[in-house]
């Protein structure tokens, strides 16, 4: 998936416009002004590499798209 489905807008990240300075200045901004809230979602964002995206899930879902592939 792209990373705007990677980033949970708030929880694990901070989403911006494509091409927007104007909104990544926003969100900058945002963390910069809150520092906890920026812990917070880099904690979660942490969290949910090691789960979503470890190397082990990774496999799994690879080897899911490969025996559909074979089935066909």
């Amino acid at each position: 998936g792209s990373l705007t489905t990677m980033v949970d807008d708030g929880e694990t990240g901070c989403r911006f416009a494509y091409g927007d300075a104007d909104d990544l200045r926003r969100c900058i901004l945002r963390l910069l002004d809150n520092p906890d809230e920026a812990r917070r979602m880099g904690r979660n964002g942490r969290q949910k590499i090691l789960t979503e995206y470890s190397p082990e899930e990774h496999y799994r879902r690879l080897m899911e798209v490969f025996s559909s592939v074979m089935k066909r």
